[in-house]
């Protein structure tokens, strides 16, 4: 065994540093330049010899990023990382399961550090020299009796008698490389033996150990030893290779870390790299996942800096998504990709996307003409078979063969078609259920298998693990119709141990059973909702409720269409009606389906005029924790009703009524559902409500009390909510707020009186008048729960309101009154169609 001097160096000696640390900091940012740097300066700072090193490593070999933790440095025996197993692995190690079993011997057989003790080992017969079951049991033990130390001196033992020289072949040699390089990383001799060993085996036998370089950069970046991954990138990569698939593993492994040197370490990887074309893996994987600030403004920007654009349809969700949440210009790679014309902003408002709509029915004329319906000849049975080839051919989209189906006049596919389609969406239940939707959106039944019902029900509840198992089971769909085959499978699986199988053939007949039930109930919900016996409609949630069955998506579409058709005017009288209707949207929230914010203003409008402020604020609680991040921090969408998602980013396909948007959408983004929720109309007709003084007054009445005190407690009822509101992440204008209640107080000022009368006549007008604003302020303040105004300028705000209306007649003033509120009335309501 020869000795290979600093082999890292040898490999990018050639490489000078200008040329890599040239970018400029604005494209690969600060710290990634940084870490480049530290990385090349470890790089020509190590002359350490390759092979068994004995020197320590230099200061300079850990100047880098957050690294591990002071005193648990790598190759310590207090490290986390270099502790030992704490049991052994139980595998099958070939024909030397024996030795595994005799611990006497396999000391003696893995002592390499004593090879008096025993002249001649197993592993020195010539017969074992590439017999990596006999290397793979003698790691195991050495590795759980000795840790890192045990796995150090089996490479050093494997370095001295020069073996495993074959290509590694077999899941022995697979697991031995994978243990070595998953304990290298931890001790950073032992990982410069591997290398040295891997060189070798390059040189002189052509071999190469299996992803050498991706264990090692990842587990680097893992364990956040960021200049390191960079500099054994810099290494590994010229010599052994990285092809993109390496590339995008990694970085799907890490991109989404929170840790922003992570982050940074993969952006220096990406620009060192030559690998390009990730746009449509790392945009799309980030926005499916709830990351598309992260997308929009660290990764789109470097990835087209560096000439990568996308080139297929997976970045179009997050294309338009730029394009309708963030007003972003696209570039014309961009718009082809995303199906948007080349058209300003303004005007997209106007212009229908047509891009994912099925065929015309001239096209559907003309492919009844292929087959010869139109001269009365009889087509072919749709074949469920080359319909599954159909789909499954990875060069066909499935748009483009929905839109085939259609356009064939095909009313219907079979099972097998559809897991094929199922697995195209990449068995995710919530794209599946899109599909499904989309199909029968274009006249195209699924069938009445049970396959299908059972996949439908599965998808439609986002039940993941049973979609999954739908989809890669190798039972034929058919035998789910057969009662008898149905039955043999399912004593088949239950003689052999096949649990999996076994819950998945009752799963299904479960789903079919209760996907007749949804379906019935679901449509028995709507009839009575649009025949409005609310009676009936309440009764048959809490039955629904009890028996688990889910409000299907067009019922929720249902009743977001249903409120607004009443007329507003007359829901404002009936106070049961908005009850009920709050009660109702309450319920659809909590099963993770938000009506439409048109429908839910209207609900919020109805409580207001009615002066249920409580019942406002429990609704408001509901629908913010519906939509809210903070409140499902472990989602990573969540779901809109697609009447509220702009045009341009809104989803096309026909079948599904609500879409997935990422969950770190900001709350200040004023497409947010909160945003259209409670939007600035709905909030000043909070204020005006309460400081009505019909509201007051009868308060008081209802309470029985002495009225300055009801009063006290009520006219800031409005602003009480709005503090809510914002402690929960809605956004308040906080100047449209004064304003409110300046004008309020100026107009309601005669009918708020903190000040008792014997009081004010010792006072005087002036000064009673200043101390009834300041006690008005004071509360106004405390329901908002922080400082609203400046030292007098609630007065002078008040006094020159009072110049435009108070120097009016009475019979003018109050005639003032009533139009100011029913002009918020009128705004709130309009804000609702």
């Amino acid at each position: 065994m020869r000795t290979v001097v600093s082999p890292l160096r040898r490999i990018v000696q050639s490489r000078p540093i200008n040329t890599i640390i040239s970018y400029p900091e604005q494209l690969v940012g600060r710290t990634t330049s940084l870490l480049l740097l530290k990385a090349f300066s470890n790089l020509a700072l190590s002359r350490k010899p390759y092979g068994i090193a004995t020197t320590q490593p230099t200061a300079v070999d850990f100047v880098s990023a957050p690294n591990v933790p002071p005193g648990t440095s790598e190759g310590s025996e207090n490290s986390p990382a270099a502790q030992r197993p704490s049991s052994t692995r139980l595998k099958d190690y070939g024909k030397w399961r024996w030795l595994s079993l005799d611990e006497g011997r396999l000391r003696l057989e893995s002592d390499f550090e004593s090879p008096e003790r025993c002249p001649r080992l197993l592993v020195d017969m010539p017969e074992n020299a590439n017999d990596f079951d006999l290397w793979l049991c003698v790691l195991d033990y050495r590795h759980q009796r000795d840790g890192v130390a045990g796995v150090a001196a089996v490479m050093e033992g494997l370095m001295s008698k020069a073996c495993l020289y074959k290509q590694p072949q077999g899941k022995a040699a697979q697991a031995f490389w994978s243990a070595v390089l998953e304990v290298a990383t931890r001790d950073r001799d032992l990982l410069e033996n591997v290398l040295a060993y891997a060189l070798w085996l390059d040189d002189n036998h052509s071999v190469r150990l299996p992803d050498l370089y991706f264990t090692i950069v990842s587990s680097l970046i893992r364990e956040h030893r960021y200049s390191e991954a960079l500099s054994w990138h810099l290494g590994l990569g010229p010599r052994f290779g990285f092809d993109i698939g390496d590339l995008k593993r990694l970085m799907m492994q890490f991109i989404a870390s929170p840790d922003s040197w992570t982050r940074q370490c993969l952006k220096a990887i990406y620009v060192m790299s030559h690998h390009r074309r990730l746009y449509d893996d790392i945009i799309p994987y980030l926005y499916e996942n709830g990351f598309s600030q992260i997308a929009a403004k660290s990764w789109r920007p470097l990835l087209i800096a560096h000439g990568d654009f996308p080139r297929s349809s997976a970045s179009r969700p997050f294309l338009r998504f730029l394009r309708g949440y963030h007003r972003e210009s696209l570039l014309a790679e961009e718009q082809l990709v995303a199906g948007l014309p080349d058209t300003p902003l303004e005007e997209l408002a106007s212009v229908e996307d047509r891009s994912q709509e099925p065929l015309s029915d001239s096209s559907r004329e003309s492919g009844n003409m292929t087959h010869g319906q139109t001269f009365g000849v009889k087509g072919k049975r749709f074949n469920d078979e080359y319909g599954a080839k159909y789909f499954a051919s990875s060069w066909l989209s499935v748009d483009f063969g929905i839109s085939s189906l259609y356009a064939l006049g095909i009313p219907a596919i079979g099972p097998l078609t559809l897991q094929s389609i199922a697995l195209r969406e990449q068995k995710k239940a919530d794209r599946i259920a899109s599909r499904i939707g989309e199909l029968e959106a274009a006249g195209i039944s699924i069938g009445d298998s049970s396959y299908a019902h059972a996949l439908r029900h599965a998808a439609t509840t986002r039940n993941q693990s049973m979609v999954t198992g739908l989809i890669k089971t190798d039972i034929h769909p058919d035998v789910f119709d057969d009662p008898r085959l149905e039955q043999a499978a399912l004593r088949a699986a239950s003689a052999t141990g096949n649990w999996e199988q076994y819950r998945l053939i009752t799963n299904v007949r479960l789903a079919v059973a209760m996907g007749n039930v949804d379906a019935v109930a679901n449509d028995f919900f709507r009839m009575s909702l649009a025949a409005g016996n609310h009676r009936a409609v309440l009764r048959l949630l809490a039955i629904m409720n009890h028996m688990g069955v889910e409000l299907a998506e067009l019922t929720i579409d249902a009743i977001s269409s249903h409120i607004p058709e009443r007329s507003t005017s007359e829901l404002n009288h009936d106070a049961e009606i908005a009850n009920f209707y709050a009660c109702l949207c309450s319920i659809t929230l909590d099963h993770g389906l938000p009506p439409s914010s048109r429908a839910l203003r209207t609900v919020l409008t109805m409580l207001c005029h009615s002066s249920r402020y409580n019942e406002f604020s429990r609704l408001a609680i509901d629908i913010i924790g519906c939509y809210s991040n903070q409140y499902r921090s472990t989602n990573k969408t969540i779901r809109v009703h697609k009447s509220d998602v702009p045009l341009v980013a809104r989803d096309q396909s026909k079948g599904t009524r609500f879409q997935e948007l990422p969950s770190d959408l900001s709350l200040r983004n004023s497409f947010h559902p909160l945003r259209l929720v409670f939007s600035p109309l709905i909030q000043d007709y909070l204020v005006w409500q309460a400081f009505r003084p019909e509201y007051l007054s009868s308060e008081r009445k209802g309470d029985g009390g002495s009225g300055r005190e009801d009063t006290m407690l009520h006219f800031t009822d409005g602003i009480r909510v709005l503090a809510l509101l914002r402690d929960n992440g809605v956004k308040i204008n906080l100047r449209r707020l004064r304003k409110n209640i300046v004008a309020s107080l100026a107009i309601h000022e005669r009918s708020l009186r903190f000040i008792p009368g014997d009081l004010a006549r010792r006072l005087g007008r002036d000064m009673a008048r200043k101390w009834n604003l300041r006690v008005a302020g004071n509360l106004c303040e405390g329901a908002w729960g922080r400082k609203l105004f400046q030292r007098n300028e609630l007065e002078s705000g008040v006094a020159a309101f009072s110049k435009r209306f108070l120097q009016q007649p009475e019979d003018d003033l109050e005639t003032h009154q009533e139009s100011q509120l029913h002009e918020k009335r009128s705004d709130a309501n309009n804000s609702c169609e």
